[in-house]
């Protein structure tokens, strides 16, 4: 998930509890990493500079009768840093070491990774033609480039960019985007509102607003694995669901088949965590069972009659079969779990 310049001024001044909450639940998380681009930081450090000296400006600013600041007066002044009684040269010490405090804050709290790329000439043709191409802002333009083209020939699918920027979001959906990034064979992030995130059947996150800490939690595992789903959309079998009966083996999982039509005869399956906190593979390729019988191949399954098992076994180190840990076991089988065929058995 790639953060825009106001995600991070928003971090460092804990102006959104719900959005310091779900960046540190994205940080516990292996399957999100959280990334910027330096142009993005050398955007932030301005944005702290003249934040930095308004504040120290209000706080010398002269006071009306009643006691309060004239705004007018010192917002006229922001832009020069000449706003009187606040010598700029004499609060530099100041402002360099808060916004230098808020740097640290971004790498050592929040773990926002801004190595992931580089200021290089092959973002500027594109950045250009974007610019011209659409209503955004050029400093929107570089922010969408870097964080799609992070390093010379080095693109990445799939990235969310998070921005409170409605204009950004508003003027990114032009066709025109699209168009401009294809010539250059680059992809188009998917930006995400921070008042509406949301994938699929997710319940919807406004990080503008309260929420309480279960309520976020959830939501956000929600979101993440429609997230994964997508991703590995050609992979998804579907979810597992409860299995019992006397004959039922007691190392056999149960999944209702979702979003497709037929299963191979037999594949390594990997299952995901509903809670996102385990991940297992089978050791042993697995055969799939449809009532009773052995999947066939090219068989396919009605809605109303989709229901498929399959046996988990171990291998010891000599590689031969063994049981599975029985703690293991009773992990794997619980309803809800997301099914995937590993990729290493396409």
């Amino acid at each position: 998930m790639f953060l825009d310049t106001n995600i991070l001024v928003f971090l460092v001044d804990n102006t959104f509890e719900a959005l310091n909450n779900f960046i540190e639940l994205i940080n516990e998380s292996q399957f999100v990493e959280l990334v910027s681009s330096k142009y993005a930081m050398f955007e932030f450090i301005g944005a702290r500079k003249r934040e930095h000296y308004l504040r120290i400006a209000a706080q010398r600013s002269p006071k009306t009768a009643g006691g309060e600041i004239n705004f007018t007066s010192l917002l006229k002044f922001k832009d020069d840093y000449q706003t009187p009684g606040t010598v700029f040269e004499d609060v530099i010490p100041n402002i360099k070491a808060a916004v230098n405090a808020e740097v640290n804050e971004i790498f050592e709290r929040y773990k926002i990774y801004f190595d992931y790329g580089t200021l290089h000439d092959g973002q500027l043709e594109p950045t250009r033609d974007l610019c011209l191409s659409s209503k955004l802002a050029n400093q929107d333009c570089m922010i969408l480039v870097s964080a799609v083209l992070p390093e010379k020939d080095k693109t990445f699918p799939s990235v969310l960019l998070l921005t409170n920027d409605k204009a950004f979001v508003d003027f990114a959906k032009s066709p025109n985007l699209d168009v401009v990034l294809n010539q250059y064979s680059i992809p188009s992030p998917q930006l995400v509102p921070l008042n509406n995130i949301q994938h699929k059947d997710s319940t919807a996150m406004n990080l503008t607003a309260a929420i309480d800490q279960v309520s976020l939690k959830e939501r956000t595992k929600q979101y993440l694995l429609m997230l994964i789903r997508e991703k590995a959309s050609s992979h998804f079998l579907g979810t597992t669901i409860a299995i019992t009966g006397t004959k039922v083996p007691k190392n056999c999982v149960a999944f209702r088949i979702t979003g497709r039509e037929n299963l191979p005869p037999t594949a390594y399956v990997t299952i995901l965590s509903k809670d996102l906190d385990f991940i297992y593979t089978t050791k042993v390729a697995t055969t799939f069972v449809h009532n009773g019988r052995e999947v066939r191949p090219n068989q396919t399954f009605s809605e109303a009659n989709n229901n498929i098992a399959f046996q988990v076994r171990d291998i010891d180190d000599s590689g031969s079969e063994k049981e599975v840990v029985g703690e293991i076991l009773a992990a794997i089988r619980e309803p809800g779990h997301s099914v995937f065929i590993h990729p290493d058995s396409v």
